[in-house]
């Protein structure tokens, strides 16, 4: 009977690289993963700010805004999401609070 590895990304405590352990019935294996984003992955994220820009951000304007600008209600409530003007600056603002 074959058993087929599972994966487990995790990442050391005191490393920034990330870590994925291959575990199977008869043997244990650590890879460690290049940091460097692929072509692919850098793809990615090039769409989803594309998206966000296009798609998410006058919303965000609109709805968001009132209460998540510098000085507003949200910042002075504890958010730590603090929101602008600049569709780019709250795509990043976005990015910083999910991680």
């Amino acid at each position: 009977m074959f058993f087929a590895p599972r994966y487990k990304v995790s990442t050391w405590p005191l490393s920034s690289l990330p870590v994925v352990l291959i575990v199977s019935m008869a043997t244990i294996a650590i890879e460690v993963v290049a940091t460097t984003p692929s072509a692919s992955a850098q793809a990615d994220v090039a769409a989803a700010r594309d998206y966000y820009l296009a798609e998410v951000d006058t919303g965000v304007q609109a709805q968001c805004l009132v209460c998540h600008k510098a000085g507003g209600v949200a910042p002075q409530a504890g958010a730590r999401l603090v929101l602008g003007p600049d569709a780019g600056g709250n795509h990043a603002a976005f990015l910083t609070l999910l991680g």
